[in-house]
């Protein structure tokens, strides 16, 4: 929360600002990526407080000689609780959670998605399947299914279920 910034400078002297504090509260955000990159580069983290929602996005580099803080740093004044706080992964999937305390760092893994079933159980090449479970993404593209060694294409996708059609090969 009592964030300080060190400004290094090509052909002058680099620079310490120095914060030197105060009460407000703070949430910091660690990500742990899974399906996506390990450091959650390119994701996106809203953090919602009554009505002000702020937005941070994980950048892997930007600049000459400069690179931000992997983890997203928010500030929230008096506000001790995040009504909402929402990382959107690169690969698509949503993780929210409610009722996040302020004045913490937060490290958060990005779930995996978990099948419980698949219907029908057997079908023909060019019929639809569907898959139930969670943690799917909701853009088709962004899932992958196989039937055998063929990949499949992913036709429709929402966070519990996944319609796929039988490849030719499978």
């Amino acid at each position: 929360g009592d964030l300080d910034l060190y400004l290094a400078n090509f052909g002058s002297a680099n620079r310490l600002f120095k914060n030197n504090g105060n009460t407000n509260r703070w949430l910091t955000v660690k990500l742990a990526g899974k399906a996506s990159n390990k450091n959650g580069i390119g994701a996106r983290v809203t953090a919602t407080t009554g009505t002000t929602t702020q937005r941070r996005d994980v950048d892997g580099g930007s600049g000459v000689f400069s690179q931000p803080s992997l983890p997203v740093e928010f500030g929230f004044g008096g506000t001790t609780t995040v009504d909402q706080l929402t990382v959107t992964w690169p690969s698509g999937l949503v993780q929210t959670l409610t009722n996040v305390a302020t004045n913490q760092t937060l490290t958060l893994t990005e779930p995996l998605p978990t099948i419980t079933s698949i219907s029908p159980t057997s079908a023909a090449v060019g019929a639809s399947v569907t898959i139930t479970g969670t943690n799917f993404s909701t853009t088709a593209a962004n899932n992958t299914v196989y039937f055998g060694a063929t990949k499949a294409t992913v036709t429709a996708a929402s966070t519990t279920s996944l319609t796929a059609t039988v490849p030719t090969g499978a």
